[in-house]
């Protein structure tokens, strides 16, 4: 449903405050990002795609305010930070979109490297020399046939050549998006092209960890410490002594029991297909 545009995101910089050490004339700056939908799924995930790095990403549905506030250096610095934490208190900070396809409102959001380039796709705008393309499509538009289109898409470099990363990375990743987010558009697909219908590798991808097989084990290496997990469904479990942490207090142990509890949002990198369910959520 599309409403009027309500606050959905807030971010205050403080230069005081930075990880960074930012210069002494350095500005704090707050931004918000607005929106018309009630229901988002890059928001349901805590990310919006008008929050880039660098440049910018039209969304439909959004806008965008920023306000710039006072240096370190000024009097009311202090008090101008904390009236905009106060503010929007209660406003979460939204952060960067995966590349991860997406279905917003009426549109197609495809943020895949280079597949703006496509000129045999009709992007609300296209990439071109040192500018990138708008990452949406009309749902109107969008078909198996647009999704085969941009499968076989070779894009070509600027001083010549393919730029084969396309084909070798966001190819993959784009067809296992469309398996997950668009299963009846990759039903036509298969039909159209049977040979694309190949037994996915799921290894190295990020999934919710309740959401796979179970009981799994698996091995971590912090700090080139093995550390070897079990999950039973309910906890994650270890008698590793490497996942000790010194925070807890200087003590001589011979032996580690640690037993946790996850949430909804514990992910895990999967090491084995056998994992993998029709019931797991990847969050990548």
């Amino acid at each position: 449903m599309i409403d009027e545009k309500k606050l959905v995101s807030a971010n205050i910089f403080d230069p005081g405050n930075s990880f960074f050490k930012q210069p002494a004339n350095e500005r704090a700056i707050c931004t918000t990002i607005s929106c018309s939908l009630d229901d988002c799924t890059v928001r349901d995930r805590g990310e919006c795609i008008m929050v880039t790095v660098l440049g910018w990403q039209r969304c439909p549905y959004g806008s965008m305010s920023t306000e710039t506030g006072l240096t370190r250096r000024a009097r009311g610095y202090d008090g101008w930070i904390k009236d905009k934490k106060e503010r929007y208190a209660d406003i979460p900070q939204l952060g960067l979109p995966k590349c991860k396809m997406a279905f917003i409102g009426d549109y197609v959001y495809l943020p895949y490297a280079h597949m703006t380039m496509c000129k045999r796709v009709d992007f609300t705008s296209r990439a071109s020399l040192f500018v990138s393309g708008d990452c949406m499509l009309s749902r109107d538009y969008w078909s198996a046939g647009v999704a085969l289109t941009l499968i076989d898409f070779r894009p070509q470099a600027i001083m010549g050549g393919e730029i084969r990363s396309y084909q070798e990375e966001c190819v993959p990743l784009f067809i296992q998006h469309l398996r997950e987010i668009a299963p009846d558009t990759w039903s036509e697909i298969i039909k159209i092209r049977p040979s694309l219908d190949v037994e996915q590798d799921y290894v190295g991808r990020t999934a919710i960890l309740s959401t796979l097989r179970h009981p799994i084990e698996w091995t971590t290496r912090g700090n080139n410490y093995p550390v070897t997990w079990k999950w039973d469904g309910l906890r994650v479990t270890t008698s590793s002594t490497h996942a000790y942490n010194s925070t807890w207090g200087r003590l001589a142990l011979s032996g580690l029991d640690l037993s946790a509890t996850v949430t909804e949002k514990t992910t895990v990198v999967v090491q084995d297909n056998a994992w993998v369910t029709d019931e797991t959520v990847f969050v990548d």
